[in-house]
């Protein structure tokens, strides 16, 4: 197990005493359950996240109020209940995983992940723009590699809500399918000129200029960085051997 990889992820904690902490899934599961990726939300997106904890927590302290709970008891445990709701259905559970080996999936599942995702982005009206960055963009994609997808909503309350919204369904289907979806949305452009500068964006859909595409296929995008993988490391099994056969030849 490397000791760097929760580094990456938490790239923020540079104490030692915090870095051999998250060096265990469990330990970085947890940490990862308190704030659930609100340090790097917009404020739309957290206004959004903290709401529907706020709903959920309400509902559940009423149910259990009813059913006799002391007041005290029923708000911390509704709490617990409410936090942990959220990081199911608005978390990245498996991109904590994936850094630790837990979480492989070959270019044809990453392929196919794209495809779909480029068609409810496309049908999502709230999203003005649209890109994968991380180890896709740098052309350094492996089987342990997440998603990471930078959304940018449209101006507007009701944009704002629905993209926030598109945003929670994604995260729930990759909870559900064990897929590492690393996704944020956006209050505009200016965020993104904080990625990283070696992470040109691969566009999946935008309808400005502001930033520059590489490329408007996200089928493509993982076709080629299948290739570059293959070339470099060579197919890993047999399954991965039949999928590299099949995406080199499309």
């Amino acid at each position: 197990m490397s000791k760097e990889a929760p580094h990456q992820y938490y790239g923020v904690c540079q104490h030692p005493a915090m870095r051999r902490v998250l060096s265990c899934p469990i330990t970085a599961l947890v940490v990862h359950w308190a704030f659930q990726g609100m340090l790097q939300m917009d404020r739309t997106e957290l206004l959004f996240k903290v709401s529907v904890e706020a709903i959920v927590l309400t509902v559940v302290v009423v149910i259990l109020l009813r059913f006799g709970a002391p007041p005290v008891r029923a708000v911390l445990v509704s709490a617990v209940i409410s936090h942990t709701v959220n990081l199911s259905i608005n978390g990245q559970f498996w991109v904590v995983l994936k850094h630790f080996g837990l979480v492989k999936h070959s270019p044809r599942q990453l392929q196919r992940y794209l495809s779909a995702l480029c068609e409810r982005i496309d049908a999502e009206p709230s999203i003005e723009y649209a890109a994968v960055y991380g180890s896709l963009a740098r052309g350094k994609w492996k089987a342990t590699s997440d998603l990471d997808v930078r959304l940018v909503r449209r101006a507007g309350t009701a944009n704002g809500v629905r993209a926030c919204w598109f945003v929670l369904r994604e995260r729930t289907r990759a909870f559900v399918r064990g897929f590492p979806l690393d996704v944020f949305v956006l209050d505009s452009h200016d965020r993104l000129g904080e990625m990283r500068e070696d992470e040109p964006p691969v566009v999946l859909s935008h309808t400005t200029a502001v930033v520059h595409p590489l490329g408007t296929c996200s089928v493509s995008a993982a076709q080629q960085l299948a290739t570059t993988d293959r070339e470099r490391n060579g197919p890993r099994s047999e399954e991965d051997r039949n999928d590299w056969t099949e995406m080199t030849a499309q």
